[in-house]
């Protein structure tokens, strides 16, 4: 088991830590920047969802679970000697569900996140490149919105693939090797898989108040919104749902680029994430048609926040499958 509150991956400049990542009580990711101040702390948790059909736009799932996470290092000899390269944390994931990722930050600090699937970002489609991108370019000839980045607070979670705009495609798992990631549609590779996180905070003179939003967590959660291989897993593109994707306000250049903090999240399955840390899987999750059954809420969510338009990139990932999934 992993020790609360390690340390996952530092950037040093110099003697004094400028980041840091925590893993606190095995489900949230904290990004503190101690030499911008003490309120300079982005919280990151993974929600289980449900996974939405596709014959529709759906309204937002609910969260049921924060994911549970484990330091890699905590397991050599066990898991892929690249994880150990990467570093960072690993989560299990169910085929038959789909995962958001939530933001708070707890004195409402603002930063620049980038999130990725197998080095695609999440909001363009684009391959991974250092540093913050925003701006229009034109594709198929249609002007888009460039900003490879979301703006949180304002922006506070993610569910999917930026595909148009006000919709994404959900958060869903399939193994690497089998064309079905968004790195594999877009880049005919199979290379990296998981989840690639970059944050970055305003500068410390450039601070000022933010809108402050409630957390999707506080608001929709229901529940608490031999060594073999492991298979190699990646994100793929699931069901519509309504979601925006928000313009930033600030400039790229209000963000401090030298000091941002990073980490990496593979994603395991069920039977492989028992083999490897002796844990449990959580139970498994409920279909739409079961909890539509319940007759439990669906979520809408309004904002005055200008949306970006979508990459036509990623508009073209072919959904997964759903299946039962017991993997």
């Amino acid at each position: 088991m992993s020790e609360k509150g390690h340390t996952v991956q530092v950037q040093l400049r110099t003697h004094k830590p400028r980041s840091s990542v925590r893993l606190i009580d095995n489900n949230e990711l904290e990004f503190a920047f101690p030499a911008i101040g003490k309120d300079c702390i982005l919280r990151m948790n993974f929600q289980r969802t449900l996974r939405v059909p596709d014959d529709e736009v759906n309204n937002l799932p609910p969260g049921l679970d924060r994911f549970e996470l484990e330091h890699v290092e905590d397991y050599e000899g066990r898991i892929p000697q690249k994880w150990l390269e990467h570093g960072g944390l690993m989560l299990p994931m169910y085929q038959a569900e789909a995962m958001w990722i939530s933001f708070r930050s707890p004195r409402e600090y603002p930063f620049a996140v980038r999130i990725a699937a197998g080095k695609i970002c999440a909001v363009t489609g684009d391959e991974w490149k250092p540093g913050l991108v925003k701006g229009t370019r034109v594709d198929g000839g249609k002007e888009q919105n460039l900003q490879n980045y979301l703006p949180v607070p304002a922006q506070p979670w993610i569910d999917g693939f930026c595909v148009e705009k006000g919709v994404i495609r959900q958060f869903v798992a399939a193994r690497l090797g089998e064309g079905q990631t968004a790195e594999e549609q877009l880049t005919g590779k199979s290379e990296f898989g998981g989840i690639q996180i970059q944050v970055y905070p305003l500068k410390k003179e450039k601070r000022v108040e933010e809108r402050s939003f409630s957390s999707y967590q506080e608001d929709f959660v229901l529940c608490s919104r031999s060594t073999l291989k492991p298979s190699e897993m990646g994100l793929g593109a699931g069901g519509r749902i309504h979601q925006e994707i928000y313009k930033d306000r600030r400039e790229v250049s209000d963000y401090d680029t030298t000091r941002s903090a990073r980490a990496y999240v593979h994603l395991v399955n069920s039977a492989d994430w028992s083999r490897i840390t002796g844990l449990p899987m959580p139970r498994k999750p409920v279909s739409a048609e079961d909890y539509i059954k319940a007759g439990l809420p669906w979520f809408d969510y309004y904002s005055e926040e200008s949306a970006v338009s979508g990459s036509n990139r990623l508009a073209g990932l072919k959904p997964i499958e759903v299946t039962d999934g017991n993997w």
